[in-house]
């Protein structure tokens, strides 16, 4: 039975510090699901509101053009003179309609209802900053919408200015949050009963190893509450949503009503209304909520229909959901009377509301995953950090009483280092190359492909001189240091990323952030190798890079769907403050702890001392030279990078957004990969650990990447980008166990230092990494994108066969 971290005496505060942890954590995910599908709602509200805008100001701006037409500029008054009638049917489409104003070409306001503003320019209203082409601008706690008034020719005459209180488009958001708030409050004092609960009866059980037991109490227990929270909110969202499309619909459907009635006023019959099917398709033009706008006659025969997919007939027998459809009556006057003439009738669409409500459901399960990595990496620091009590020598027992004795930590300690880091620095891996493709000038005279992944090679060909010089060092000094030098590395080059006014500077920026990236990675790795005997090295380094790709998965994912939202800087500053932090913090971690293999050393006791590292005399060359290392580095490691970072950190986000996937499916996309080696790499790490025939594991990894990027042969868009990622994330789940355990058991790695192997293999694996993005650039512009990747695919599985045949006679790898 494993011994628990905690002694009995000891166990009260951190099973306190534990649940306070967790419940801490369990509010940022629920306020980060709050917040996406918030700012999703938001975004929707935002463009009904918009819609309605339009929809209200089409009459005036059909009046004015007409005006123009006829020779009437607006210079003259013409525009808001004897249009009371329009701008009151304006206000009742559109009751929150709060100011209207008619300027000219030049942006000088010529009418408003608002006389003060007349010939001032539309700086007044919009802002002294305003874009010419915008279609909407905010200032002043107002929303002004601008809508183009034509010329004969399609040249610009002016612009019609409506302005709606930005109160208008907040208050479902207003109502979401406070419904939100509640739910969390509800759901965290449940989590935190279920914690006090579980935590204590875990940690007292006698069955199994209790800090399993403590991890699954802890992960049930906020998982069960954040559940419940994710299903409330997307209740909510679903119920919020529709009300916004309700609002949008009856606000349509009035507009295009006042119009027919007004016609009915003048006697027009309805069915001699000749073009009021491109009157409501006009109105529903590129609105993908809208399915349908229908004029149905008293009879409930349809007059005039105008769909979303442009085709309109005289017929609507579709069947409908009727909670989708929303009418609004048609009136005519008869001697004073009016009497029913019709109606008209809006249909949502139900696809499109059922897509909205996949998103958010995908956001929320993105949201959950990302909390329970969290969840977990959080309960084994605070495992690992309750446990130093009971493993540090009291002083009463203690030689020297005023030396704190150092605390034995295992190669696990370092893997929620490894996540934090990694969750931080990819927070931008979904959209490196987009960003590059904002700020793109033409450099070198390279194609535009290849220019959009010098970033990621810049940074990655960093990270490779960081790796290569780092070894020794991280031998002779130990890997505290460099690790710490390394997070604030990274953090000085994510912030300069976010601040990159040209692709230059950018490219210059992501160079610094791998500096800082190889020289921290490294550090992670000296801390297994220090930590670990060679028989469970590979489980060490399997240990280290689940922590690693799970930081990759979270962060990966959370910064792509806060891209979508906020922009790509703001991600950048984000990650420049969390490894900031990290980098602060790190002494504070580690402040007495020493890797478990050097305790005996560190502490002065008796036993088997830690010896320094001595290179035998020729090592280096011998290990050049050597026919299994050349294999491994050229043929495996070389081909291997140069095709997952090439088609995962390039091509993929380039591909799937071009193909209009959105940012937070490319995060998603991306998952896969990390899922793969955070639940795949460690069983298989140990399976690989016991084997004689790594090189066979080696091979095999090979074959699966190759296959991966041959999917593109057969598939493509998110079907193949998901196959490829999958089969890459399987690939690397044997690749990374097998070659470290191959390289680490060889006589020449052992020879040289293995820390300083380690970094000539990892700066191998850096060359393929910066060789990636260009390879695939070059690669996709020559051939486009499925025969470009499927080409790479096949010298990803030359490579292998090669090394197949050069190492298929070690039988034993030594």
């Amino acid at each position: 039975m494993s011994k628990p971290l905690l002694s009995k005496a000891e166990r009260p505060a951190p099973l306190r510090r534990l649940a306070a942890m967790l419940l801490v954590l369990l509010a940022l995910a629920m306020a980060f699901a709050a917040g996406l599908s918030l700012s999703r709602l938001e975004t929707l509200q935002s463009r009904a509101v918009l819609s309605q805008a339009d929809a209200a100001g089409a009459a005036l701006r059909q009046a004015l053009e007409a005006a123009v037409r006829f020779g009437k500029p607006l210079q003259s008054g013409v525009g808001l003179v004897g249009m009371e009638e329009r701008i009151k049917t304006a206000r009742q489409s559109l009751p929150a309609l709060a100011g209207l104003s008619i300027a000219d070409a030049e942006g000088a306001i010529v009418q408003s209802l608002d006389q003060t503003l007349e010939g001032q320019s539309l700086g007044a209203v919009l802002g002294p900053d305003w874009d010419a082409n915008a279609t909407a601008v905010s200032h002043a706690g107002m929303r002004q919408l601008l809508l183009p008034v034509r010329n004969p020719d399609g040249s610009l005459a002016g612009r019609l200015v409506l302005g709606i209180p930005e109160a208008v488009f907040t208050e479902r958001i207003h109502a979401g949050m406070r419904s939100a708030l509640t739910h969390m409050l509800y759901c965290l004092a449940g989590a935190g009963v279920l914690l006090a609960v579980a935590l204590p009866l875990a940690a007292r059980s006698r069955t199994g190893d209790p800090n399993r037991r403590i991890m699954l109490a802890g992960c049930l227990s906020t998982g069960l509450a954040l559940l419940c929270y994710s299903v409330l909110t997307i209740h909510d969202f679903r119920q919020l949503h529709r009300q916004v499309l309700q609002d949008k619909s009856l606000a349509l459907a009035g507009a295009a009503a006042q119009d027919i009635n007004r016609l009915l006023d003048k006697g027009l019959p309805l069915e001699r209304m000749l073009g009021l099917d491109r009157r409501l398709g006009a109105l529903i033009d590129g609105d993908a909520e809208i399915e349908s706008m229908a004029v149905l006659d008293t009879a409930g025969q349809v007059r005039y229909l105008a769909t979303a997919a442009g085709n309109a007939t005289a017929a609507d027998d579709s069947p409908a959901d009727p909670s989708l459809q929303f009418d609004t009556a048609l009136e005519r006057a008869v001697q004073g009377q009016s009497e029913p003439a019709g109606l008209v009738r809006v249909r949502l669409s139900h696809a499109n509301l059922a897509e909205a409500t996949r998103q958010i459901v995908l956001d929320t399960a993105t949201v959950g995953i990302i909390a329970l990595l969290f969840l977990v990496e959080t309960i084994l620091l605070a495992l690992r950090n309750g446990g130093h009590a009971a493993r540090r020598t009291r002083p009463s027992e203690s030689s020297v009483p005023t030396s704190p004795a150092p605390v034995s930590v295992g190669y696990g300690a370092i893997r929620p280092v490894a996540f934090l880091f990694l969750f931080a620095l990819d927070t931008s891996l979904s959209f490196i190359p987009l960003q590059m493709e904002v700020l793109y000038t033409p450099i070198f005279g390279l194609a535009k492909d290849v220019v959009l992944g010098l970033p990621i090679s810049a940074e990655m060909g960093c990270a490779g001189l960081t790796v290569l010089a780092s070894g020794a060092w991280i031998d002779r000094i130990g890997w505290r240091l460099p690790c710490m030098l390394g997070l604030a590395g990274a953090a000085a080059g994510s912030l300069l990323s976010a601040l990159a006014p040209d692709a230059l500077t950018f490219i210059a920026a992501r160079g610094i952030t791998g500096l800082g990236y190889g020289l921290g990675i490294m550090a992670t790795q000296g801390f297994v190798v220090a930590a670990t005997r060679p028989d469970e090295r590979g489980r060490g380094m399997a240990q280290l890079f689940a922590g690693v790709y799970a930081g990759s998965l979270c962060g990966g994912a959370a910064g792509a769907m806060l891209a979508e939202r906020v922009g790509y800087a703001p991600i950048f500053l984000i990650a420049a403050a969390l490894l900031l932090a990290l980098a602060l913090a790190l002494p504070l971690l580690f402040r007495d702890a020493t890797p478990a293999a050097g305790i005996a050393h560190a502490a002065g006791h008796p036993g088997t001392p830690v010896a320094p590292v001595t290179r035998t005399p020729g090592a280096l060359p011998r290990f050049l030279r050597s026919r299994a290392v050349l294999a491994l580095a050229c043929c495996a490691i070389l081909p291997g990078a140069l095709g997952l970072i090439g088609y995962l950190n390039y091509l993929l986000p380039l591909a799937l957004v071009r193909g209009g996937a959105s940012q937070s499916d490319v995060g998603r996309v991306l998952m896969l990969y990390s899922v793969c080696l955070i639940y795949l790499a460690p069983p298989l790490a140990r399976i690989i650990d016991q084997s004689s025939r790594r090189h066979v594991w080696i091979t095999a990894a090979g074959i699966l990447a190759a296959m991966g990027l041959g999917a593109y042969a057969v598939l493509d868009g998110m079907a193949a980008a998901a196959a490829a990622t999958a089969m890459l994330g399987l690939s690397a789940s044997i690749a990374f166990a097998a070659q470290s355990a191959f390289a680490l058991d060889l006589a020449e790695t052992r020879a040289l230092g293995e820390a300083t192997a380690l970094s000539i293999t990892s700066a191998i694996e850096r060359l393929g990494q910066v060789l990636g993005p260009l390879c695939l650039g070059m690669a996709v512009a020559v051939l486009g994108l499925g025969d470009g990747v499927a080409l790479v695919g096949l010298g990803v599985l030359a490579a292998t066969l090669l090394f197949w045949l050069l190492t298929r006679h070690l039988g034993r790898t030594q």
